[in-house]
Formats: structure tokens, C-alpha cells, sequence
């Protein structure tokens, strides 16, 4: 369990921690803030000084508590536990802020998008593929066209229904439950895509951009901040179609670029460094 603990945290928590440590930096460069220890250490606990950083936050609250996961899904089978997984994931989802309400009267609790049940579905749902791998595999490849005509179905809907609703041209009032549906049939979807090719070596450029994809999820919107923020206002460009195109370059260029070269320099270093004999 420590060797399990020890690879997590220099995977992915000291990468995060760093990350954040950088965003705050910037935003002072900028005179946005002021270096505060209390503020920085609360932004590294809620993953609220970017969006994307409550993924980092929920996966550790998962990786802490691995060992239930591993009792649970060594001893029980997962025609039991996903369905209610599924039903704690919504009721977590829609209503865990009511439910902290009704203990703790007049406490708002924010923070349903970054605590373990809201995803739980999706991580039992793993534990049990990677457990079964090779039935998952043949899962898989019998229900392809299943799969694809449910990911079709959800990705339309929401998409329609999103429009309508975000438009203010309709009220829908069960989004939630078609996106948690389009989610899973999206994992499903794409996993089936990458299985379907498994066999086949990745090319030397998406090798590369593979060994660097946590670091490139994790800087950017760093990215679209700066360009945001720093450029637009220089560009004087208003046309918000030429906007986008310039934002996509820009972002995937940055970003990518900079975590290549990241991690291209690191190897370098290490090499560099004397080792014990």
C-alpha cells in the first residue's frame, strides 16, 4: 500500500501541487493577487483557482480511500454494487447539497462537483473493467453496435436539448441524468475505439504526446487564460470566429509544445544527474 500511495502522489498529486503553485504565480505577476500561504493552501485542498482542477481533487479522495474500493470490488459483484453506485453518483450529483442542508441547517455546501460519490460510477465501473480485462475486451466487441447507437443517442440529445435549455428557449429539467447518460456511453464509446487497436504500436508523436497528457490537461487553460486575457486585449480582434481559430492554435500549440518540451528537459536533467553506484 505505501509503494501504491508513493507512485500516486509523484504521478499525480506533486505534478497538481505544482500546477497550482504556478497558476497562482501568474495571477500575482499580474497583480490579480497577493501572495497569501492560507488562500494558496485552500486552492491546492478545493481545486477552485482553475475549473479543471476538481478532477485532481475527487481522483485523490478515491486513491485515498483505494483500499475500500479494492474490498469492495474483490468481494462483490458489480451486478450488485454499479447499480447503486449509479444511484448514489445522481443522488450526489443533484441533491448532496440539500442532504448536508438537512444536518447542518443553513450551510450551503458548494462543493458537489468535487467529492468522490458524484463520480463513484464511473470509478467502480473501472475497477471492475480492469479487474475483468479480458471480458471487459470482449464486452466490448459484442456490444459494439449497441454501444455506438447509445453514444449517438445521448450525444444528439444532449447536445438539442443542452441548446434549448442554455438558450433559454426551453426548460429541461432531467439534463443532468442525459449527460451522466452520455458520459458513460462516451467512456464506453471511445474505450471501444482504443481497444479496437490495441494491437497496434502508437506512433512515435502520440507516444510522445501521450507520456505528457496529465501535465497537458493540467496547463491549459493556463493557456487560454493568457490568450484571454493577455492577447485578445493586443490583437484588437473582435471577429469571434477568427477569435477561435487563433484561441485552438494558440492553446494546442502552448500547451502541447511546452509540455513536450517540459518533458524532453526533465529526461535531459535526469541523465545529467550523478547516480549512486
Amino acid at each position: 500500500l505505501k509503494t501504491y500511495y508513493r507512485k500516486r502522489a509523484r504521478a499525480i498529486l506533486l505534478p497538481y501541487l505544482m500546477a497550482v503553485c504556478v497558476y497562482d504565480l501568474v495571477l500575482i505577476s499580474w497583480g490579480w493577487e497577493k501572495f497569501d500561504p492560507a488562500r494558496l493552501l485552500r486552492y491546492c485542498l478545493l481545486g477552485d483557482l482553475s475549473s479543471h482542477f476538481y478532477f485532481v481533487v475527487t481522483l485523490v479522495q478515491f486513491i485515498l480511500l483505494f483500499p475500500l474500493w479494492r474490498r469492495l470490488v474483490d468481494r462483490y459483484d458489480a451486478a450488485l454494487t454499479l447499480p447503486f453506485a449509479l444511484l448514489i453518483s445522481l443522488l450526489s450529483t443533484r441533491y448532496l447539497s440539500s442532504f448536508i442542508g438537512l444536518i447542518l441547517p443553513g450551510y450551503s455546501f458548494p462543493y458537489s462537483d468535487r467529492v468522490f460519490p458524484t463520480y463513484l460510477i464511473y470509478y467502480l465501473a473501472g475497477c471492475y473493467a480492469g479487474r475483468e480485462y479480458g471480458r471487459f475486451l470482449a464486452f466490448l466487441e459484442k456490444n459494439r453496435r449497441m454501444i455506438q447507437g447509445l453514444f449517438c443517442f445521448f450525444t444528439l440529445s444532449v447536445s438539442v436539448l443542452s441548446a434549448l435549455h442554455f438558450s433559454g428557449r426551453a426548460q429541461v429539467y432531467y439534463l443532468e441524468e442525459l449527460h451522466m447518460g452520455y458520459q458513460l456511453s462516451a467512456i464506453l464509446f471511445l474505450f471501444s475505439l482504443a481497444a479496437a487497436r490495441r494491437d497496434r504500436p502508437l506512433s512515435g508523436p502520440v507516444k510522445a504526446v501521450d507520456r505528457v497528457s496529465y501535465l497537458i490537461y493540467l496547463y491549459h487553460c493556463l493557456a487560454i487564460l493568457v490568450f484571454q486575457n493577455r492577447l485578445v486585449p493586443r490583437l484588437g480582434i473582435t471577429k469571434v470566429s477568427l477569435l477561435f481559430v487563433l484561441r485552438a492554435l494558440f492553446v494546442y500549440g502552448v500547451t502541447v509544445g511546452g509540455c513536450l518540451l517540459w518533458r524532453q528537459l526533465a529526461e535531459k536533467a535526469k541523465k545529467a544527474l550523478p547516480r549512486d553506484r
